[in-house]
């Protein structure tokens, strides 16, 4: 399983993955596919908002503006390995928290609804952690 800081995406643990390794997936290209997508979005959003202003904004503006940046930079994320895990018919299971956490494994539907449902039984407690298909 590995731990993913959305601020910094490019300490994401693809190149530690073992399973991406075993699937003979090329990880440094997976990373600079990643590495252009989410430079991409700062970009949009550079242009979209100067530093001056987004300081004019409220601060729940900008806790919201943050809160969809982080959003976009986890998606350029998550449907890169997502593309590349398919091909090698994987799985990605990405544990939703605040800092996301994600794993991948081979594709067994029946198997991968059971891991789920029982990761998301031991964490039914109304909190923030859940386990999802991607």
């Amino acid at each position: 399983m590995q731990y993913v800081e959305i601020k910094e995406f490019y300490d994401n643990g693809i190149s530690d993955s073992e399973i991406l390794k075993d699937a003979q997936i090329d990880t440094t290209a997976l990373e600079k596919k990643i590495e252009q997508d989410v430079q991409q979005v700062l970009k949009e959003y550079g242009d979209k908002y100067t530093e001056e202003d987004f300081e004019k904004l409220s601060i729940d503006e900008q806790f919201d503006i943050t809160i969809e940046l982080d959003y976009e930079v986890e998606n350029a994320l998550f449907n890169n390995i997502k593309k590349v895990a398919e091909e090698k018919n994987l799985k990605l299971f990405v544990v939703v928290r605040e800092n996301p956490y994600w794993f991948v494994l081979p594709n067994n539907p029946d198997k991968n609804k059971k891991i789920v449902d029982a990761f998301n039984q031991v964490f039914a407690d109304g909190g923030d952690t859940k386990l999802l298909l991607y």
